[in-house]
């Protein structure tokens, strides 16, 4: 049954009518003979037709209003009972739809006041962009101790800091947007030694971690580059990183100001894998056209079972198999053409010493 849209304004004006002036919100709940229950509940065609012609945020935008009048966000007993069926049906749990509606999820009388949830929403987005601009400043995801006001939010919120890292958005778009750039005034020295760690990633399959590297030659091209990320960006790679940084009990480690040796395990983690084997290729190419196809990410059981064992294997997980789609738009051929740094007689060809 389809409504038009005559009989869909007749049907809305006549439920707010009857939603704002009842002091009864269970009014015809219990009477399948009353016409709010004969027109309205979604136990009959006509109610299942009139909930499923009205969008989500017109439902959302019921709660809000509500919450203007009430001063809170409203409890379920505070609705009237069709807008609290419908808002039920589409949201499945009434702090699900208190979110999508931008309220606090503590309702009724004995939660929080609009007010105050707005003041800590504000707080919570503040402490948001703090760590968005101190991990574009650091070129990487910062550590609690490096953020004590933050720190100190998230341990009064009894929150992860892994929680405020994946609300801010810092992945591999985020600091390939805000935290990286090209450094045009390389020395041949530097350029050198970007192609060093260049051969060796590829000697790895991956980007080395900086213990894989020698130490003053990394050190030097921090220096100049600002940091490590982006010091693989003039390579046209990135880091490693694990898949979920900063779990609550490493986050709990830090604060206690324990000393963690940072053992990374490449199953749980992202990081582009460098491999030119043509099997490798044709199969990264073929998960590409699937989902180039079906305009979505596959799930598992919808590759070909050789095709996903392979790639699994060769990226360690399938999860990081299919990240590759995402790091290989940025790989490059050998970055820097080699130059002879001195010769028989001792010179040296603008290399500079290594």
């Amino acid at each position: 049954m389809v409504l038009d849209e005559k009989e869909k304004g007749k049907l809305l004006k006549y439920l707010r009518d009857q939603a704002q002036d009842s002091q009864d919100p269970e009014k015809g709940a219990n009477d399948p003979e009353s016409v709010l229950y004969q027109e309205y509940s979604i136990e009959t065609q006509k109610g299942k037709a009139f909930y499923e012609s009205l969008p989500d945020h017109f439902l959302t935008d019921l709660l809000k209003e509500k919450a203007e009048v009430l001063g809170h966000s409203p409890a379920q007993r505070e609705m009237f009972w069709v807008w609290r069926e419908y808002i039920k049906a589409r949201f499945k749990r009434w702090p699900y739809a208190l979110k999508a509606a931008g309220l606090s999820k503590a309702a009724g009388r004995e939660g929080k006041s609009r007010e105050q949830f707005e003041r800590e929403k504000e707080e919570h987005f503040r402490l948001v962009r703090m760590m968005q601009e101190q991990a574009a400043a650091l070129c990487r995801i910062p550590h609690p101790g490096e953020i004590p006001e933050i720190e100190e939010a998230m341990r009064k919120q009894g929150a992860a800091w892994t929680d405020l890292v994946r609300e801010a958005g810092l992945d591999g778009e985020f600091f390939r947007k805000r935290a990286v750039y090209p450094v045009e005034d390389l020395s041949a020295q530097e350029k050198q030694d970007l192609n060093l760690i260049w051969e060796t990633a590829w000697k790895l399959g991956r980007p080395p971690l900086k213990k894989e590297l020698p130490e003053e030659k990394i050190r030097r091209l921090i220096q100049k580059c600002g940091s490590y990320r982006n010091v693989l960006f003039q390579i046209g790679l990135e880091p490693v990183e694990k898949k979920r940084p900063f779990l609550s009990a490493e986050a709990k480690q830090a604060r206690e100001g324990e000393q963690r040796k940072h053992q990374v395990d490449f199953k749980d983690c992202y990081y582009p894998v460098l491999n030119k084997e043509q099997q490798y290729q044709e199969d990264l190419q073929s998960l590409q056209d699937w989902i180039e196809k079906a305009g979505r990410l596959p799930q598992r059981s919808e590759i070909d079972p050789a095709v996903r064992k392979r790639l699994q294997t060769a990226c360690g997980s399938w999860s990081n198999a299919v990240k590759q789609l995402e790091y290989r738009k940025n790989l490059k051929e050998k970055p820097y053409e080699e130059k002879n740094c001195g010769n028989d007689n001792g010179t040296d060809n603008g290399c500079g010493n290594a």
